[in-house]
């Protein structure tokens, strides 16, 4: 599938998962899915694939470390010396 294809695609489910979410109040998503004319097995399908990206998309935020280097001066004896610090958080 090329990249267009997925763009439209993936605009296209994600407006209709929130539909779906949206739907009123004592209707299930069996009947809304049967309403709209939408396969249950590609609702499934594409709501999965939503979740698994946010699951990785917090996975990988997670996994983030924060790293600081800091250059420390000092003096001894008149004379200026140096060193560097690595801080991770």
């Amino acid at each position: 599938m090329d990249q267009i294809t997925h763009t439209v695609r993936y605009s296209m489910w994600k407006d209709i998962i929130l539909k779906c979410q949206n739907r009123p109040v004592g209707m299930n998503v069996k009947q809304w899915l049967a309403e709209n004319h939408i396969s249950e097995k590609s609702y499934y399908y594409w709501q999965r694939k939503f979740r698994k990206e946010a699951y990785d998309q917090i996975q990988y935020r997670d996994s983030w470390h924060i790293e600081f280097l800091l250059l420390v001066l000092y003096i001894i004896s008149g004379n200026i010396s140096f060193c560097f610090v690595l801080i991770r958080c």
